[in-house]
């Protein structure tokens, strides 16, 4: 009878590759917030510009805006519902007036933008 056949070693699993690079802010001095008139307490007014699933998309928005003079754009990474999203928010804002004002400059390029607070 002929040897049994020796089953070949199991090659190496490869590592999975790194994931996106963390993301960061863009270069930009924060502003001191606005303060909540009922509670007294710091809260920080932001614009949200985009929330995206693929991480590329937020950088994207980034630098658009980032071409538009706008520097002060954070990238922030959450989980919603379970689904891993890029929020794209600019702020924070001093005072309201500030806020609107990006804001209107923003919708008049078609780039609406919530107000949030963070």
């Amino acid at each position: 009878p002929a040897p049994a056949a020796i089953p070949p070693a199991a090659a190496p699993v490869p590592a999975a590759p790194p994931g996106p690079p963390p993301v960061v802010a863009a270069t930009a001095a924060p502003v001191v917030s606005m303060a909540t008139a009922q509670t007294g307490a710091q809260t920080a007014h932001y614009l949200q510009a985009g929330l995206f699933k693929d991480p590329i998309n937020a950088v994207t928005m980034r630098e658009q805006l980032s071409g538009m003079g706008i520097l002060n754009v954070w990238l922030k990474n959450e989980l919603r519902n379970g689904i891993s999203v890029s929020r794209v928010l600019i702020g924070p804002f001093a005072d309201e007036n500030t806020l609107s004002s990006v804001r209107k400059r923003l919708s008049e390029v078609q780039l609406p933008a919530l107000p949030v607070i963070e």
